[in-house]
């Protein structure tokens, strides 16, 4: 049976629909599950995919916010690398299994960058 955005989703995946207050998660999971499915055809790899793409967003999302921020005398912003760090190693996890599986290590941090001069 194929994957689809309800098998990552919460309660029956990983993702809670609260990690993204600013958007719909099926229109956000079922992009990302049909751009899995383009590159693989392991429904496991796939599940990886999603899970590495919705894991970047969320971490690209609480790096862009402060973590705590007042503004009556002095205007204070601070930003919380342990909120950040949390979900980009889930993503780097899921991207790592992800390649694992697919064979697909292109996106891969663990393969060597290559330099092209023209």
């Amino acid at each position: 049976m194929a994957l689809t955005a309800s098998d990552l989703i919460y309660p029956n995946g990983d993702l809670l629909p609260s990690m993204f207050p600013d958007g719909d998660i099926n229109t956000a999971v079922g992009v990302w599950l049909a751009d899995a499915i383009g590159k693989t055809a392991s429904e496991s790899a796939q599940r990886h995919w999603v899970y590495h793409r919705a894991y970047t967003v969320i971490a690209n999302r609480i790096a862009s916010t402060p973590s705590n921020e007042s503004s009556f005398d002095n205007h204070t912003v601070a930003w919380s690398d342990n909120r950040v760090s949390a979900f980009e190693e889930k993503a780097t996890k899921h991207l790592a299994e992800y390649g694992r599986i697919s064979g697909d290590d292109t996106m891969s941090s663990t393969r060597p960058a290559s330099l092209r001069v023209y």
